[in-house]
């Protein structure tokens, strides 16, 4: 094969993305694959059962996921399966639609009623209630309607939320009831009624540690939104609070993003009947269309300490011993992007204590309902590991989401389970939930969770909320596969995984050969590398740091890294200082000097491994590939050390931190990671622009003398493709001639995903490496 068969080969593997339950031992697994010929990714739907005992599992053929499908959730009691749908046309049609078996119990076009679905992890609510006769859902209002006397209404700005979100802008809550009785599904029109919330929060806790000055009323938008009672009435969200100036920071990747977790209480509304034509517009007072569309809710602030998301709620059994439902969500520190999580619970209450708490009918009973329940920290934050990570320290939770249901109820005790970065290892872990007689959580022993396959990196994991899990896994040289384990007596210590898929048999005859280390970089804790390759110090290696800069490169499998080292290349994946996974201490140690502590780890880690042997320097042996954060250290290095790197791949890199300040969709990454304080009203001043300009690569163009590939994305809103073209021209204008190009790629943002642009990107990188470096078989 040629080095584009063989990345294509293994790119086109299946990339599991989600698993959820249908019944104890039934898992619906949804895949991703890439298709080179459409220049497309593709989304399929399988089945299978596994059993608690070793016997075969069953895997159905993969059926592909229509592209009208946004969103699907199958429901808690495995009967039904709602599906938010967008059909293509001038106009586009949008459907909710509700199953129940092979059996339509709703189909409902909300076309006129709303723009867009949202069926990402950050707006999502896509919720059964647990009566499964209600959902909620996240969709895009609808414009405000043109006004005759007001001409300019529709050139108003109004701003999305960033990378990914181009489009986002409105976010709205929308409450969906219909009539699921036996007799329903025999109607040619089942009775339905739809309502557009809208929240307001009208008293607030004092808002807590923010790193910036926010719009005062609060200005937000809600999205995660779950049912926290039985009855249906109680709802839990997650509200995204604006900037000082009417600001919306970027909030894909932002942890740190000003948010709080709120409560609100649906009206109690009878259940849609069918053919009641224009009564219904009159019910509980409500006159005309308007109002029947749409209800006014307060909100009401459960906790607003750090910024926080992801709420879940588990809901006990008549049999369970247990009567309070429970709630959990993480949060964040203020700063920076990325951080050390908590985990917090709080028990809500018991069916038969809405009346006198959440859901009383009356205002008074509202208003002192007002105060929720008293939240603990399940699990804090981690300053420094009391020993380092390789030797088994703890070094806290690094979570951005709570899996969807992230609840296993064994003998009696509640645990919850997430992913979370241990060093280099993505593990997963379960926390115990207990509480006291006055319903405060305790703080329990982490338990580090058996590895699914004994693959190092897992993904995803999600539970039944019961005895069952599912875990999406790999390893540097193991593609994904999926493993599910019924708990049953056994308990979290003795974990037995099935393995559900194979995917990873399919390249063994690849990669078994292949060698896969984590390097301790001397003196530099906790900086590690991750090594992949053949043990040939004479193969060229290739440097590529993860971007963030506060993420961390886990020991996952990457179809385009293998794909190198098959055509010939080591690779290094350094986590420097700053990196997630190694205790709070040491994301916040690289504030105020990256492009110097970061550099520094970078060098030291490919300098290491020439120390060890494993690696050479000289003429073609040392190259350079990263993206965002890792391109802005790439530009540094080959302008800090000139002669080190032979050539340079950097993918949308943070050049001119100065000039990105005013255009990136996070302006307040721009001050934080230079140790400033963020603030919506200021000004660049020279003094401040003098301050980012010294911690910015551009300062050292003069000495590049690296060949360097520039590979952009034409709408990232992160780091603007302004910053490579700025590179671009500056390195032109010293006279770098071919060894400085650039590829442009359209409608391609950040993270240049799109399956065209990844493909040719790494085709460029591997032609740059062939020309500029050791020529590789």
């Amino acid at each position: 094969m040629n080095p584009s068969q063989i990345y294509r080969r293994l790119a086109e593997l299946p990339a599991f993305t989600s698993v959820s339950f249908a019944s104890k031992h039934h898992i619906v697994i949804e895949s991703s694959i890439r298709d080179h010929v459409n220049n497309t990714k593709r989304s399929f739907l399988q089945e299978a059962s596994f059993s608690k005992d070793s016997s075969p599992v069953w895997l159905s053929c993969p059926n592909e996921r229509p592209e009208s499908i946004v969103a699907r959730l199958v429901s808690a009691s495995g009967t039904k399966v709602a599906i938010l749908k967008e059909i293509n046309g001038t106009p586009k049609k949008r459907f909710v639609e509700v199953w129940k078996g092979d059996q339509a119990e709703l189909i409902m076009e909300t076309t006129s009623r709303h723009g867009s679905f949202y069926g990402d992890a950050t707006f999502s609510s896509l919720c059964f209630s647990p009566e499964e006769n209600a959902l909620l859902y996240t969709a895009e209002a609808n414009p405000p309607e043109e006004d005759p006397k007001d001409p300019f209404k529709k050139f108003k700005f109004e701003q999305s939320y960033g990378e990914t979100f181009i489009d986002r802008r409105r976010p709205t809550l929308f409450w969906l009831q219909w009539d699921s009785s036996r007799d329903a599904l025999y109607r040619s029109k089942p009775a339905a009624k739809l309502l557009k919330v809208n929240a307001k929060i009208s008293k607030t806790r004092k808002l807590g540690a923010f790193s910036h000055e926010l719009e005062d009323p609060p200005v937000f938008a809600l999205g995660q939104a779950v049912f926290a009672s039985l009855t249906g009435r109680s709802v839990l969200a997650t509200a995204y609070l604006r900037s000082s100036g009417d600001r919306k920071l970027g909030i894909v990747y932002c942890t740190n993003r000003a948010s709080i977790i709120v409560r609100m209480t649906l009206p109690n509304l009878p259940t849609p009947r069918p053919e009641e034509g224009e009564e219904t517009k009159a019910n509980n007072g409500e006159k005309g269309k308007k109002s029947e569309e749409a209800v006014d809710i307060e909100c009401h602030t459960v906790f607003s300490d750090y910024p926080a998301r992801s709420p879940r709620v588990w809901f006990p059994r008549e049999s369970d011993e247990v009567s309070n439902p429970v709630a959990l969500w993480v949060s964040s520190a203020k700063e920076p992007h990325g951080s050390c999580s908590r985990l917090h619970a709080m028990a809500l209450p018991a069916a038969d204590e809405l009346q006198s708490s959440w859901e009383g009918g009356d205002s008074e009973a509202q208003d002192q309902a007002s105060t929720p329940p008293e939240s603990t920290i399940v699990v804090d934050s981690v300053w420094d590991p009391s020993q380092s990570v390789e030797e088994g320290g703890f070094p806290g939770l690094y979570i951005n989401q709570l899996p969807p249901n992230p609840f296993l109820f064994i003998r009696g005790k509640l645990y919850t389970v997430c992913v979370t970065s241990w060093g280099c290892y993505a593990d997963i872990v379960a926390v115990p939930v207990k509480f006291n007689e006055s319903n405060e959580p305790l703080k329990e022993q982490i338990i580090r969770l058996s590895r699914p396959g004994g693959r190092r990196a897992t993904t995803v994991v999600n539970c039944n909320g019961r005895l069952s899990m599912a875990a999406i896994s790999s390893d540097l040289t193991e593609p994904n596969d999926v493993f599910a384990t019924d708990i049953g007596d056994s308990g979290l210590t003795d974990l037995s995984w099935q393995q559900v898929t194979t995917i990873s048999h399919r390249v063994r005859n690849l990669t078994f050969e292949l060698i896969k280390k984590i390097i301790d970089v001397k003196h530099r804790y906790p900086t590690q590398t991750i090594y992949l390759g053949i043990e040939d110090a004479d193969r060229p290696l290739i440097t590529m740091p993860h971007g963030g800069p506060h993420t961390v490169t886990p020991l996952s499998f990457s179809a385009p890294l293998v794909a190198l080292v098959l055509c010939g290349y080591n690779v290094s994946l350094p986590n420097y200082t700053g990196s997630l996974g190694y205790g709070q201490r040491w994301v916040e140690a690289l504030l105020g000097k990256i492009g110097s502590l970061d550099v520094e780890d970078v060098m030291a880690s490919a300098k290491e491994l020439v120390k060890r042997g494993m690696a050479k320097e000289g003429p073609g042996m040392q190259l350079y590939m990263g993206g965002s954060h890792g391109g802005f250290l790439g530009a540094h290095v080959v302008g800090q050390y000139p002669s080190f790197f032979s050539a340079a791949v950097l993918r949308n890199p943070v050049i001119n931190i100065a000039s990105m300040i005013s255009t990136t969709d996070i302006p307040d990454w721009t001050d934080v990671e230079c140790g400033r304080q963020y603030d919506p009203g200021a000004l660049l001043t020279p003094e401040s622009y003098s301050n980012l300009y010294a911690l910015s690569p551009v300062q050292y163009v003069d000495k590049v003398q690296t060949p360097v590939l520039l590979n952009i994305g034409d709408v990232d809103q992160r780091v603007p493709p302004s910053q490579g073209k700025e590179y671009y021209h500056l390195l032109k204008a010293r006279g770098m001639g071919d060894k400085a190009e650039m590829l442009w790629f359209p409608e391609n943002s950040h993270a240049l995903d799109k399956v065209e642009a990844e493909r040719v990107s790494w085709e460029a990188a591997y032609a740059w490496f062939q020309r500029f470096g050791t020529k590789t078989v």
